[in-house]
């Protein structure tokens, strides 16, 4: 099997990744099917709210710099947006690894 680095540099050089700004990342995640979703783990706008709620997030995101959720009907990757865009990038990385590397299994809601 091959190992995390092999992995992420060889999505790298497929998708000809040289711009790992924040922007360029959720581009990235897009065009994988996910849709990012920033929150606060204090206040968010209405729509933002009423997924947290329809997927009984509420304790993640209070404790959370990310996490992406994963259903037969969603493929959701969530972002604190009270991290500076740095650190988006990082926690984003993150998720995109977990994501590459074939982590969820859509059968059944998933969090990680």
């Amino acid at each position: 099997m091959k190992n995390i680095k092999q992995i992420a540099n060889k999505f790298i050089d497929e998708n000809s990744i040289v711009d790992k700004s924040y922007s360029s990342l959720i581009k990235i995640t897009e065009k994988l099917g996910y849709t990012v979703v920033e929150f606060s783990s204090i206040f968010n706008d209405e729509d933002t709210d009423e997924i947290i709620k329809l997927l009984k997030l509420e304790d993640k995101v209070k404790n959370s710099a990310g996490f992406t959720y994963v259903s037969e009907k969603y493929r959701l990757v969530f972002i604190n947006e009270d991290l500076g865009e740095e650190e988006k990038s990082v926690v984003l990385s993150h998720e995109l690894g977990h994501i590459v590397c074939g982590h969820f299994n859509s059968n059944v809601p998933f969090i990680g």
